[in-house]
Parts: structure tokens; sequence; C-alpha cells
């Protein structure tokens, strides 16, 4: 699969650098405001202080640019584990480190509405699919790793399986919630609470037997 990144013109002087943010960061508070339906090149072009031309020059379509705000949201989530500072020696430690690493992702997901709406719209958009399956793999493989010495050498297959069932349902858990939260928040609480379980020292225990 080519990356999104393969697709982009990645500037090397800081002036076209700081365009490219530029552009990106307008992308985002358009798409905050109408959607990633509505997105125009000539609006953002307006909004970034740039020409449409300039824009062109870095992405070559309206959609590389969308892909291009996820990626920094995904580079974001990976900040999670990397500033987490990991050092799981016990499944006590890796059910807790899986709690708070949940809970960073679903407090980006409730205050960023641009990742909301990006991630509305993956069914679709097979580029989306993938940045968003490479990077659970990605994210589950670190977590593999470290945990590589609590784990039978013979189920960790199944172990790394289990936590990318894990993070790639995670968005469609924290989505359902959200949707619960405007008519029953208790229920909302409940449906998270019974996905946390997931995660618990007990779920992972089994993958020792």
């Amino acid at each position: 699969m080519q990356s999104t990144s393969n697709k982009i013109r990645k500037p090397s002087q800081r002036r076209s650098r700081e365009r490219v943010e530029a552009i990106l960061k307008a992308a985002k508070e358009l798409i905050a405001e109408k959607g990633s339906a509505q997105l125009k090149i000539q609006e953002l072009a307006k909004k970034a202080n740039v020409t449409a031309g300039s824009i062109y020059q870095y992405f070559p379509d309206k959609s590389t640019i969308i892909h291009a705000v996820f990626e920094q949201y995904l580079e974001r989530i990976r900040n999670f584990f990397d500033a987490a500072n990991l050092q799981l020696n016990s499944l006590e430690d890796l059910s807790k480190a899986s709690h708070e690493l949940l809970m960073q992702y679903m407090d980006l997901y409730r205050t960023e509405p641009v990742l909301r709406d990006i991630l509305a719209i993956a069914e679709a958009d097979k580029r989306i699919q993938n940045q968003d399956i490479e990077d659970t793999d990605r994210n589950t493989r670190f977590i593999a790793e470290l945990t590589s010495h609590l784990i039978p050498k013979e189920r960790q297959e199944d172990f790394r399986r289990y936590i990318f069932m894990l993070m790639h349902t995670s968005n469609s858990v924290i989505q359902l919630s959200m949707y619960l939260e405007k008519t029953d928040k208790q229920e909302a609480e409940k449906m998270l609470e019974m996905f946390q379980t997931l995660f618990s020292v007990e779920a992972f225990q089994r993958f020792l037997e």
C-alpha cells in the first residue's frame, strides 16, 4: 500500500513548510465548520492566504489534503504511546496503560470534530481506511513488543491479533458511546465500561494459559 505521505510533495524550505502548515490549518477550520465533503480548493486558498496553484504544488487533489490532515491526528495518537514511556512489567501495568491510552484517545475524539468527520467518511475512502489500519498495526506491534516477555511465545500472535482488534474497534465503540450520550448518558457509560473489561487483567490472563 502506498502511503499518503508518498503522494505529497514534502517541502524542504522553511517558507514552504509554513505554507503547507497554513493550508492544513485552514483545512481543519473549514472541515470543522462545514465538513470535509464541502471543502473547496478556492475557499481553502483564500482562508490560508495562498493561491490555488500553491495548494496544487503540494497536494494533487482535495482528498490528499484530507488524508494529510488525518495523518496529523494519527501522529498525535502515536505520540500518546511514545509520551507514555510505557514500562510494562506485569499484566496489571498493561491493563492500566491500556485504560489510560483509551481515555486519551476518547478525549481527542470528543474534542476534535475534524477527526470525527474524517473517520465518518472512512468507510467510503479506501485510502483513509488504509491509513487507519496501517497505524493501528504500528501501534499494535509497539505494544506486542513491549509485552513479549509477559506472553508465552506460542500465544504472542494471538495476543497481537487481540490487541489489534481492540484498537481498531475503539473508534466504533467511542462513536456509539457519544451517540448514546445524547439520549441516555448512563447507557453510554455502561457501554464504555463493558468495552473496558476487554482490557482487564482477567482478559489478558487468557493468553497465559
